[in-house]
């Protein structure tokens, strides 16, 4: 009898643990992440980095996509430039998760980059097909707009000391594949 009833107890237990694992918030997550729908797919163009030099253009390509259940996106960008060898250099490599947190009610996306770098920075929609997203960095805002219309994505880069004077660093213009 004993172990008939320590049976029944362990199955209870089983079958509680793998129901009882918390609230499930993903319908209102995965909603708000597909707000920022017009960003999935495949895009290539170029990007332009100005710099006190001079600027720099690559080639570049952005995978945009849903990732764990629709309740985040992956966004994996990378930048190449042909060298007159005949080989291919890479000069950006970027991975950013953009996701939306359900207890803060706000969106948040996080971005790495092969120079170590990381950030966790503020996104805002803007409208139909926009998103401004921006960090500190070491007594600077770093802002980026980004505008998709007609299977074009245009986005540019900002700089500011003060939030009140901005100057352009960077633009990409892409087309989805």
């Amino acid at each position: 009898m004993k172990k008939l009833i320590l049976m029944y107890v362990s199955l209870f237990l089983i079958v509680l643990s793998s129901t009882a694992q918390g609230p499930d918030f993903s319908k209102e997550v995965k909603a708000k992440v597909a707000d920022f729908d017009f960003m999935i797919g495949t895009w290539t163009g170029t990007g332009e980095m100005m710099m006190p030099g001079g600027s720099s253009t690559s080639n570049v390509r952005e995978v945009i996509s849903y990732k764990a259940g629709k309740t985040v996106i992956q966004m994996e960008g990378l930048g190449t430039i042909d060298l007159p060898n005949g080989e291919t250099k890479v000069v950006h490599d970027a991975l950013g998760v953009l996701s939306y947190d359900f207890f803060q009610k706000k969106y948040k996306l996080n971005s790495f980059i092969s120079k170590g770098m990381q950030t966790e920075a503020n996104i805002e929609l803007k409208g139909d097909g926009k998103a401004v997203w921006w960090f500190d960095a070491g007594g600077m805002t770093i802002r980026y707009t980004l505008s998709v219309a007609d299977g074009k994505w245009n986005e540019i880069g900002e700089r500011s000391p003060d939030g009140e004077i901005w100057t352009k660093f960077f633009e990409m213009n892409l087309v989805r594949e």
